[in-house]
């Protein structure tokens, strides 16, 4: 059955009869080929070049604390083993005060020692008095190596008098007073009262002191580490 073609077409023009393209090429009517499409082939393997990196967004809230670990984390490394050096006490010479005139040691003695653990100051004074001493008068008081951090009447060692004549031994109590925080007062006990009360050692208290009496304190109290 012959195609029905329009008449009088213009050229480029198309027709399309039983799904079929013809098109008008100023001289005759030609049968435009298609393509049929063919079924789609297999996905390609995927690209191994990472692409460009997307922007990085904005930063979520913080979320809860999580709960406290009960994993003991492991043991540091032991340090190194300190040491621990025992050395004599340092010697240091007590400045021999007292209240009314003046003594002086003459051919006697008069030394200290001490030793400092942190702030802690303990140590000794030994005096002796020679046939030379001038044993002065009025309260007896003896420097410290260092000043202390006290208050008045507060005892900070023990005192012992030795009387050699009679071989008699006097005790008492080395103390702070006078708001002198850079040296000691020595009393020993009276039993002149109901209760000990202590006395000033003095160049007559307890006795008067002579040649090889002595007067021995030992002392502990907190340095002011000036």
């Amino acid at each position: 059955m012959p195609i029905d073609f329009p008449a009088g077409p213009t050229n480029g023009q198309t027709y399309i009869y039983s799904g079929q393209t013809y098109q008008w090429n100023g001289s005759s009517w030609r049968l435009v080929r298609t393509s049929a499409v063919g079924p789609t082939g297999p996905t390609g393997a995927a690209s191994t070049v990472p692409g460009p990196t997307g922007p990085t967004g904005s930063t979520g809230p913080t979320g809860p604390t999580g709960a406290a670990s009960t994993v003991t984390g492991p043991t540091g490394a032991t340090g190194p083993t300190g040491s621990f050096v025992v050395a004599p006490w340092t010697i240091y010479t007590p400045i021999w005060y007292t209240t009314g005139a003046a003594a002086s040691i003459g051919n006697g003695s008069l030394t200290g020692r001490y030793v400092n653990i942190g702030a802690t100051i303990i140590g000794e004074i030994r005096l002796i008095f020679g046939s030379t001493t001038n044993r002065g008068s009025g309260t007896y008081r003896f420097s410290l190596p260092t000043t202390g951090i006290a208050e008045n009447f507060q005892p900070m060692g023990q005192v012992v008098v030795r009387d050699e004549g009679p071989a008699v031994a006097y005790f008492g109590t080395a103390i702070f007073n006078n708001n002198l925080t850079d040296r000691m007062e020595m009393y020993v006990h009276s039993q002149a009262a109901a209760y000990d009360e202590g006395v000033a050692v003095t160049e007559a208290v307890p006795f008067l002191f002579g040649t090889n009496d002595k007067i021995l304190v030992h002392f502990q109290y907190e340095s002011t580490l000036v």
